[in-house]
């Protein structure tokens, strides 16, 4: 008698059943992936700070002071541009010339003896969790995701002006460790600050507050001084889409920021051409940022840190109590 063999094969509802069974592992493994790769990032992102930690402790050693935002004119050279030698980067610095100044005054063009140096971008100033920072936004400058600490942003609306900020890069610090009284390992010196886009809005619409603030404009305060009011959501001021365009640059839209908002603040960003606004610290880190200590260590503080220990942390010499229980 002939044997009848059976087709080799899966049945419709086998088949159906194997790719639901597919379906639910990489559903399962998609999320473990990405939360891999963005540990990943973070550890980078966190070695890159402890690299410019480093280099601004051996400026320390040689110069007796932590790099300050400019040294004469208002807007000029960036702590980030002064640590170069002790980054690796001789040929970079070179290329600088601090002593004619970075551009003429105001927002005035770089000056062409600057030009090839501004125009580098640097790979320890760019956290690799933003999408965001190889955007030209300015074609004289390339971002950086890293930003120097002014202070808290408290005294007279977040002036970055010596002496009345209270962090330890400002315009014309040169504060040393014997400053911080706080502690070093107390006190914020370099923390994370996403990229903008490039795009604007206009007044009274609302921006995207991660990448965008508002501008407030150029005229001389108190009218349109940084405030609760002023620097709401649906204030009356256009947003700017230019966060963080070149590391050169020592002002609070480039790479300096302060402590008044909270890391990744639902409340936007609020500057003032005027050397006085709010910046927070802001990453594509899943609930918070990194920020690098004065002692060279670096810490990941949560979006949820209490406020008045955020501006704490900021200030060189504010007495505050700190616990670690805190953050």
């Amino acid at each position: 008698m002939q044997t009848q063999q059976r087709a080799l094969g899966f049945t419709l509802i086998e088949l159906l059943v194997v790719i639901a069974i597919i379906g639910i592992l990489i559903a399962l493994l998609l999320p473990a992936v990405q939360s891999a790769r963005e540990a990943a990032r973070r550890i980078a992102c966190n070695n890159n700070l402890k690299q410019i930690g480093i280099a601004m402790h051996q400026y320390h050693d040689t110069n007796g002071c932590l790099p300050p935002a400019n040294l004469g004119p208002v807007y000029q050279f960036s702590p980030l541009a002064r640590v170069f030698p002790f980054l690796e980067q001789a040929a970079l610095f070179s290329a600088i010339n601090f002593d004619l100044g970075l551009r003429a005054g105001g927002n005035a063009p770089v000056r062409p003896e600057n030009l090839t140096a501004t125009q580098t971008e640097v790979a320890v100033f760019l956290c690799p969790s933003d999408g965001n920072n190889r955007i030209i936004l300015d074609p004289q400058y390339r971002p950086a995701n890293y930003v120097a600490s002014a202070g808290s942003g408290v005294p007279d609306d977040g002036n970055f002006l010596a002496p009345l900020a209270d962090g330890v890069s400002f315009v014309s610090s040169l504060v040393s460790f014997a400053n911080i009284q706080d502690g070093l390992s107390n006190t914020a010196m370099v923390s994370e600050s996403l990229v903008g886009e490039g795009r604007d809005t206009a007044a009274g619409t609302r921006g995207d507050v991660k990448r965008q603030y508002l501008h407030l404009g150029s005229e001389q305060p108190p009218a349109n001084r940084p405030s609760i009011e002023n620097c709401g959501v649906g204030a009356s001021f256009p947003w700017r889409g230019n966060r963080n365009y070149g590391w050169a640059v020592g002002r609070l839209d480039a790479a300096l920021y302060n402590h008044f908002l909270l890391p990744n603040d639902r409340q936007p960003d609020c500057y003032h051409t005027h050397v006085r606004g709010w910046k927070a610290a802001r990453s594509d880190h899943p609930g918070g940022v990194n920020l690098l200590f004065c002692d060279g260590h670096v810490g990941f503080l949560k979006d949820t840190v209490n406020p008045m220990t955020w501006r704490a942390l900021a200030t060189r010499r504010g007495g505050e109590v700190i616990s670690a229980d805190a953050f």
